[in-house]
């Protein structure tokens, strides 16, 4: 008798065995993937477009540093027009994903309607304002975001103001080279009278802050 219980149990916990999952527990454990994947898709995804962020103000500092050597080595940019004398510079628009890297081929410091699609300069099908020779596209889902600069009589401590205009350049003029800073509301020489300009690089992430750059006519370069 006692043999025949231990055997009846035996058999009730074998049976148990070969049941598996129930419906529930399958559902549960499909649920707890789905999370588990979920949470690790989001991290993901923030962590790129943050490194995007960082790469694209990156490749921005480095460009400014590519047009300021190419000033000083007063470089003519083949198929431009020769006037620019070695100046070379960055113009970028606000809500744009690129920006152009140009010379100054007409001599009023800035390139806006000279930069354009329709180049570059020397090569069809650009027109005779071209200026820009390099387009420079930012990661996917980062564009250039608020711009805001200091005038030269401001001092170093003052607040930067978002400037009015949505476009801006920053020109390296050989031989020393002069930086320029200008806004849209340029309309010739002598008008670029900024001294330090502040490019925020923005993600269409709104839980990733803005990441800046800054110039100033000193030449100083940071982020």
């Amino acid at each position: 008798m006692i043999f025949s219980q231990k055997k009846n149990k035996k058999n009730k916990h074998s049976d148990r065995l070969l049941t598996g999952f129930t419906l529930i527990e399958l559902m549960m454990s499909i649920f707890i993937i789905a999370v588990l994947a979920s949470v690790i898709a989001a991290n993901t995804g923030y962590g790129r477009r943050r490194s995007d962020l960082r790469n694209s103000a990156a490749a921005f500092v480095s460009n400014l540093r590519k047009a300021q050597s190419m000033a000083l080595a007063g470089t003519t940019i083949q198929g431009c027009n020769d006037s620019a004398n070695g100046s070379v510079g960055i113009s970028l628009e606000q809500g744009s994903n690129a920006y152009f890297l140009y010379t100054d081929t007409d001599g009023d410091e800035f390139c806006f309607s000279g930069c354009d699609d329709d180049g570059p300069c020397g090569a069809p099908p650009s027109t005779s304002t071209a200026e820009w020779f390099e387009k420079v596209l930012t990661k996917r889902d980062i564009v250039v975001g608020s711009i805001c600069s200091t005038d030269l009589s401001s001092g170093p401590t003052d607040p930067c103001p978002v400037i009015s205009s949505a476009k801006a350049s920053i020109l390296f003029t050989a031989p020393d080279p002069v930086i320029q800073i200008c806004d849209g509301s340029s309309v010739g020489p002598g008008d670029c009278t900024y001294r330090s300009i502040t490019v925020f690089f923005s993600s269409n992430d709104p839980l990733i802050a803005p990441l800046g750059v800054t110039v100033d006519t000193s030449g100083r370069i940071e982020y």
